[in-house]
């Protein structure tokens, strides 16, 4: 779950406030 989030974040830079928002997505 943390990787994924941690790949979320290089992934979508612009949309870092989106990353804790994709956690339960990737989840």
């Amino acid at each position: 779950m943390l990787r994924e989030h941690v790949f979320a974040l290089p992934a979508a830079p612009r949309a870092g406030h989106a990353a804790p928002s994709a956690g339960p997505l990737f989840t």
